[in-house]
């Protein structure tokens, strides 16, 4: 079976597990401030786009969050959150990577409507991989560390997120 679980982890296990949930906070920080906000306004007027349609961008992550009630029931039943989480966090960061090749996949006049099409289906396989895993992660740390844990998690990846606005922000402005 692809993604086993297992009734009981070791401190081993649960130690290389904390460091690889601080690890993807680091990426994930860094894969958000290089695809949302100024970036992804920035490749949406290249394509043309006016202010309804930049106010749409901004919009469809928040309306594909209706998502996330769907999902419950998807893992009630599979009951394997991180099966879940791994095939549509994979899927949402393959639709990011089309997106960053649209300009080279598709006719400058089509090019804003994939865009628009590649962004809703990433906020769609988004919305339901980060619910499974929330739920994974409730599961794995324990109760009494959430909030030091994620306290944590959120601090380092704020500090790795600003460093990397900052060298963006650098970049596109040269």
């Amino acid at each position: 079976m692809i993604f086993p679980t297992k009734e009981t982890l070791t401190k081993e296990d649960l130690q290389s597990s904390f460091k690889n949930i601080i690890k993807d906070g680091y990426i994930s920080q860094i894969m958000v401030n290089l695809t949302t906000g100024p970036i992804l306004i920035s490749f949406a007027l290249i394509f043309g786009a006016n202010i309804f349609t930049i106010g749409l961008l901004g919009a469809i992550p928040t309306l594909c969050n209706f998502f996330q009630l769907p999902t419950i029931f998807l893992i009630e039943k599979v009951r394997n959150r991180r099966k879940i989480s791994v095939f549509f966090l994979v899927l949402y960061r393959f639709s990011l990577l089309v997106i960053g090749f649209i300009p080279f996949l598709f006719e400058f006049e089509f090019r804003f409507l994939f865009l628009i099409l590649f962004l809703i289906m990433q906020s769609i396989f988004a919305s339901i991989g980060h619910t499974a895993w929330n739920f994974w992660m409730y599961d794995l740390i324990p109760h009494k560390m959430l909030g030091k844990f994620y306290s944590r998690r959120i601090f380092l990846s704020t500090l790795i997120g600003s460093l990397t606005n900052l060298l963006a922000g650098i970049f596109i402005d040269t």
